[in-house]
């Protein structure tokens, strides 16, 4: 699918000197995303099965605090990199010091912090876990500057040659783990060695040659637009991982462990296909400069065929969720596929607020892309507190109100910057956006009123063959010049 929409939009008359380049970035960039997702997806959910969802709940809680130390020592500067036209080796050799600096200062922050956070859950084995875990922020340290570079000069086949081995070694390695009686160490102990391989093949295989050199004036350069980016991240990230965090405390560690196996499968169908095909159009975007009529013209472009694309892939998920979870995981985790379902519509608005933040990041709006992601974060903050007393299902339908919200404040605030007209900005992803609401009701009117039929296999394939005939009905009547220039420039071109 990415591919095929690389072929599609970069065949514009204006872009044509990098068509190659970056339909080929798309197509290795898809490869290393799905074979890291399917083996990663593989790898866990073996453990899963043999662990159960408390150790994964205990697991999950970990990485929460984790990711709050990565994106810290991180600061935004591969990000800048990446956005950055013009880069010399200085500012590269900055960087990656700055970045092992942070990560050797709060490896060992978070080190000392496990007896607290074990205390504040009263799960005493997570200090242990915690202590462990504190090692991959310094070995991740190590990469985050060289995947930065090879992002940036597109050489996404580079990238999938070093970190799909490391993957498919690592995973091996937890399997016979977990076989071996390693239990949850089994799942602690894969993060950590992959996390040691990749940066190790990194620092072999990516071509770039970094060094410890500072510059104060180089990170001063750098760091008023990082910490912007990474201010935003951070938003993201605790909002997102809040839920984990909450969940672990009021309810459960055997109910988060069930809400982040669902939740996985939820970012396999929205948020990492979005990350793929956004991860080449950031440096794409960022060498188009800020606004010009290719900049605006991709946008109306390529914005319907992403909304609807995210569209099918959320109704499949709702209709599928039961199997899914039966098959993958087994009986145990049953009740994982309640949470699904609703995560799966959370997705699709995730997906959305995701390409207009590419737009904002291209761009290098880094205050417009803050201002915006604490709007967002704070309408699902606010939701999250008012909601949590009436159970985990009605705190993710606030969450899925909360990114609508978002969505619609993004676009009217990036009107202005894309010189649109509200309506003009909001219609690429209108039909997406209709369609996503009319599924919702027609499920929830059969789930009220004709329930017998609600949990029918082929009911649930009726509604996403119905789905997929809406979208290209609507394309047809709302799209027809882009469908138009499908056919010339994919179908006519080749044959």
């Amino acid at each position: 699918m990415a591919a095929y929409l690389a072929h599609y939009y970069y065949n514009l008359p204006f872009m044509s000197k990098e068509i190659n380049v970056v339909k080929k970035s798309i197509y290795w960039a898809s490869i290393e995303k799905a074979l890291q997702f399917l083996l990663s997806f593989f790898v866990t959910t073996i453990l899963a099965r043999e662990i159960g969802p408390s150790a994964f709940g205990l697991v999950a809680l970990a990485i929460v605090f984790e990711f709050l130390f990565l994106y810290l020592m991180e600061s935004g500067l591969s990000q800048v990199i990446i956005q950055k036209k013009d880069i010399n080796s200085t500012e590269i050799n900055t960087a990656f010091s700055f970045n092992v600096v942070l990560g050797t200062l709060f490896t060992v922050v978070f080190y000392f912090s496990s007896d607290l956070l074990a205390g504040f859950f009263k799960e005493a084995l997570l200090s242990d876990i915690v202590k462990i875990m504190s090692v991959k922020i310094f070995l991740i340290s190590l990469s985050r500057i060289h995947v930065a570079l090879l992002e940036k000069y597109f050489k996404f086949k580079r990238l999938a040659c070093i970190s799909v081995p490391v993957r498919l070694l690592s995973g091996i390695f937890a399997v016979y783990l977990v076989f071996s009686g390693f239990g949850i160490w089994a799942f602690i102990y894969y993060n950590l060695v992959q996390a040691a391989l990749l940066s190790f093949a990194l620092f072999l295989f990516s071509g770039h040659k970094v060094k410890f050199q500072f510059s104060t004036k180089a990170l001063k350069d750098l760091l008023p637009l990082g910490i912007q980016f990474s201010v935003t991240r951070l938003l993201n990230t605790l909002s997102e991982k809040l839920y984990y965090i909450v969940i672990g405390k009021y309810f459960s560690v055997a109910t988060l462990g069930l809400y982040q196996r669902a939740d996985i499968i939820r970012r396999a169908s929205s948020e990492e296909f979005a990350a793929v095909i956004n991860r080449v159009f950031l440096p794409f975007f960022s060498k188009q400069g800020a606004i010009s009529d290719s900049f605006n013209e991709y946008f109306r472009k390529l914005a319907p065929f992403y909304s609807l694309f995210f569209f099918i892939a959320a109704v499949s998920i709702i209709c599928l969720s039961d199997i899914l979870i039966q098959v993958l995981l087994g009986e145990e985790w049953s009740q994982a596929s309640i949470f699904l379902k609703f995560l799966a519509v959370l997705g699709f608005f995730n997906a959305l607020n995701l390409f207009l933040a590419m737009i904002r990041k291209s761009s290098g709006c880094g205050k417009e892309l803050l201002n915006e992601t604490i709007f967002e974060r704070l309408i699902r903050l606010v939701l999250l507190i008012v909601l949590l007393g009436h159970g985990l299902t009605i705190v993710i339908l606030g969450q899925i109100v909360g990114s609508f919200l978002a969505f619609i404040f993004r676009i009217y605030k990036i009107k202005n910057f894309l010189d649109l007209c509200f309506l003009k900005a909001l219609k690429p992803f209108l039909l997406g956006v209709f369609l996503m609401g009319f599924v919702i009701s027609a499920l929830v009117g059969t789930y009220l009123f004709y329930y017998e039929y609600f949990n029918l296999l082929p009911v649930r394939f009726i509604i996403i063959f119905l789905s997929l005939f809406l979208a290209l009905f609507g394309i047809k009547f709302f799209y027809l010049s882009e469908a138009n220039f499908v056919v010339r420039n994919v179908f006519l071109k080749n044959k």
